[in-house]
């Protein structure tokens, strides 16, 4: 009779237990700790499953945002998203290549904005620069329009 008492104190608990709501090991739900809202107290307005790119898709293209217990965004676990590159003729930024693609300069000709040129030989270079012309400066050549 004390087994059958002891079975059933179990399965009475397993049931009670069965409708509770579980909690990760973070100790919230979806990783948010017990003293924080669901939104984080506010850090993860719009972050419904914890993904960087839907805390900023245009800072982040992977990863996970972690609500910490100072119910704050950590976003360490976030990879940033690689800076999209300037082609040819389009204004860039930085210096050397700066942000230009593969193979082009960003050079600035007025000291105040920067573009992206490809590098040539000077003026008897026919091939590097197809179209257009390449120009002799001081310092480098490049091909322009």
């Amino acid at each position: 009779m004390k087994k059958l008492a002891i079975v059933l104190s179990c399965l009475a608990l397993t049931v009670a237990c069965s409708g509770e709501e579980t909690k990760d090991n973070e100790g919230g739900n979806n990783g948010i700790p017990d003293q924080c809202s669901a939104d984080c107290n506010g850090a993860l307005v719009g972050v419904p499953n914890m993904l960087c790119t839907e805390y900023n898709s245009s800072l982040y293209e992977s990863g996970n945002v972690i609500c910490t217990e100072e119910c704050t965004a950590d976003l360490s676990g976030c990879v940033e998203a690689a800076a999209p590159t300037a082609a040819e003729f389009q204004q860039c930024t930085g210096t050397g290549q700066g942000n230009c693609s593969d193979g082009l300069d960003c050079v600035t000709f007025d000291g105040q904005t920067s573009y992206c040129v490809t590098p040539c030989q000077g003026a008897d270079d026919t091939t590097t620069c197809g179209a257009n012309e390449c120009v002799e400066f001081t310092s480098a050549n490049y091909c322009l329009k």
